[in-house]
């Protein structure tokens, strides 16, 4: 029998049915329920009770403690009840509301993601790709707020580094159809095979592309010649075809 709110003989109000008014105001009722369901399904380390869910909650006769006093949050619960973990959201089944919204939230993703993929110097992120986000509780982040785009994400990330879109796995979609991209690449490629002058541009072959990451581009864009990539490059030189090498 329910004496006042909080003292019951009951040690599980919950399992009875509604529990008293009040009840879920007690920080110990709420430790009292957490630890209970802790054991029940078996929750021991911080990477266990990262599996949590709503459901869970609703399946345990704990649905109107997340909805009134967690604001259906998982995460808020978790934090309350074990303060002291290094909590990661996106661990979770779903972030709160919102939480993607918060810079400081992307980019503490961005960091642990960082560790997770031993990135230790910032060119060491040209190798991710949109499956490491999706494998890593990241999808979400990439696809809502960074339009798929893992460039987008690392713009953000270190806005001060010269991202060059062609050294990632892959460009963004859609990425070479801007003029001003291709040229951006062929500027660069010019100084990463140290051409000075027009006529430098002869010993120029697919592998050049393809070793500098412009593979693609080479092929989608420009039939795989690397004469025609020249040719929109610098359309007012007079491009004799027969002085490039036999693999272009």
């Amino acid at each position: 029998m329910i004496s006042r709110v909080g003292m019951d003989r009951d040690a599980t109000p919950w399992l009875s049915g509604r529990v008293p008014d009040g009840y879920w105001s007690r920080a110990a009722n709420r430790r009292r329920y957490m630890d209970w369901l802790g054991k029940k399904c078996g929750f021991q380390t911080s990477e266990d009770w990262h599996h949590i869910t709503k459901r869970t909650f609703y399946k345990n006769r704990g649905g109107g403690l997340l909805a009134n006093y967690y604001r259906d949050s998982p995460f808020a619960a978790m934090r309350e009840y074990k303060p002291r973990c290094e909590w990661k959201p996106w661990l979770f089944r779903s972030v709160p509301q919102g939480f993607w919204q918060s810079a400081g939230n992307r980019r503490a993703y961005m960091d642990w993601l960082g560790k997770e993929l031993k990135c230790k110097q910032t060119s060491d992120w040209y190798r991710i790709t949109k499956e490491d986000f999706y494998s890593h509780c990241g999808g979400g982040l990439l696809a809502n707020y960074y339009g798929d785009s893992p460039l987008a994400a690392l713009k953000e990330y270190r806005p001060s580094y010269p991202w060059k879109a062609w050294l990632l796995t892959s460009a963004p979609q859609r990425y070479w159809k801007r003029r001003a991209h291709r040229r951006e690449y062929m500027e660069w490629l010019g100084k990463q095979l140290r051409v000075r002058r027009p006529e430098d541009w002869y010993k120029l072959t697919r592998k050049d592309f393809v070793r500098h990451g412009g593979g693609g581009l080479l092929v989608m864009y420009f039939a795989a010649s690397p004469l025609k990539a020249l040719q929109e490059y610098l359309p007012a030189y007079k491009w004799d075809s027969s002085r490039f090498q036999s693999d272009s």
